[in-house]
């Protein structure tokens, strides 16, 4: 996929700095003694590191959203959308006006609900499926400058022709350059609902590029760490990301591995995805589906467990399909064409996790 280069000049102002919303993290000091890319580098140049913008392992989540997206469908066109055109066609030959409004209203509103499902599951798959295989983040510490790869996707929820029909056309990717003196970073925190009744706190950073370093105008924001992860995670990657590029700290730290492979068959998916425990996720599965087959449901053979293993063949089944997925997404997956202007200052590549499969 061609990348079309974007310098920072180019954007317009998006706000201000949002300092309220978390703590700033400052340049030039240190914010954890523990350094670590958290396995998101994957590659290493002589002046630069390309680390996951878009995490490897949650490639399958996204087409499990678009699956579930795309089964409502028939729920929609013939369970509601059938009835309430019967219901219109009957209030037609009563003459009833309020029934006639009423159900030309609920009529739109599940086609609407149809249409969003469709192009969303569409998008959803193809985004996931057939997006770049990896989406960097560039760092050059020679140039003070790093790159964000962006692909442009149509806005969920716009509905105007337009922007449906852009669910079916090529999508652009580009890359967008900023200088490293006018990026901020804070730390934030977000409560993630774990069960109806209690929650827990989940942290990430964010880089704020800003006009110039004096000024409080934004032009950009990105998200640095992946989702889901500590606050300690949190400040170990930044504090690798702020000392490489400010301290000239090394690249890869004695104690870090680089970002898993691009996997070239589904058992490696699965070590990506699930790391070490996918057996017993692929036990679950395969216990779930000989249950159906031979017996049918099994919430009626354990008593008071039926509802731990429902949810244990609820969950196994979801990972083995998210498994296979993140599988045909890295085999469809294109690859980023990187600009040559940025690939003439980066120098050579020292360390690379896809030319095999295997940890540095």
């Amino acid at each position: 996929m061609k990348c079309v280069f974007i310098t920072s000049d180019q954007m317009l102002v998006q706000g201000n700095l949002p300092t309220s919303s978390g703590v700033l993290l400052s340049k030039n000091e240190r914010a954890s003694e523990q350094p670590s890319n958290i396995k998101q580098t994957y590659e290493v140049y002589d002046h630069a590191i390309f680390v996951n913008g878009a995490s490897s392992q949650l490639k399958g989540m996204v087409s499990l959203f678009g699956i579930l997206l795309l089964a409502t469908i028939p729920l929609f066109w013939w369970d509601f959308l059938g009835d309430d055109i019967d219901s219109l066609l009957s209030a037609v030959k009563r003459n009833d006006e309020f029934s006639i409004i009423f159900s030309i209203v609920i009529i739109l509103v599940n086609f609407g609900l149809w249409v969003f499902c469709f192009t969303n599951g569409i998008r959803a798959l193809r985004f996931d499926l057939l997006s770049p295989k990896r989406i960097p983040i560039i760092f050059n510490r020679k140039t003070k400058k790093f790159y964000v790869f962006i692909v442009e996707t149509p806005d969920s929820y716009d509905f105007r022709p337009r922007e449906i029909l852009k669910t079916f056309m090529p999508w652009s990717a580009f890359v967008i350059g900023y200088d490293w003196a006018n990026i901020e970073a804070i730390l934030s925190e977000k409560l993630i609902a774990t069960s109806s009744t209690s929650a827990r706190k989940r942290y990430f950073v964010e880089l704020y590029a800003k006009e110039n370093p004096d000024s409080s105008k934004i032009i950009g924001r990105f998200l640095l760490t992946p989702p889901f992860v500590g606050k300690e995670t949190c400040l170990n990657y930044w504090e690798y990301v702020r000392r490489y590029m400010e301290e000239g700290g090394e690249a890869v730290l004695p104690k870090d591995k680089l970002a898993p492979a691009i996997p070239r068959n589904v058992f490696q998916a699965a070590q990506v995805f699930l790391p070490y425990v996918w057996p017993l996720i692929l036990f679950g599965a395969v216990f779930s589906i000989y249950f159906y087959w031979d017996k049918g449901s099994p919430l009626s053979y354990f008593g008071k467990y039926n509802l731990i293993v429902g949810f244990v063949a609820f969950v196994s089944s979801l990972s083995v399909m998210a498994i296979f997925f993140n599988w045909v997404g890295h085999r469809l997956g294109s690859g980023l064409e990187i600009p040559k202007s940025i690939l003439d200052d980066i120098g050579n590549r020292i360390k690379s996790v896809d030319q095999a499969w295997s940890s540095v």
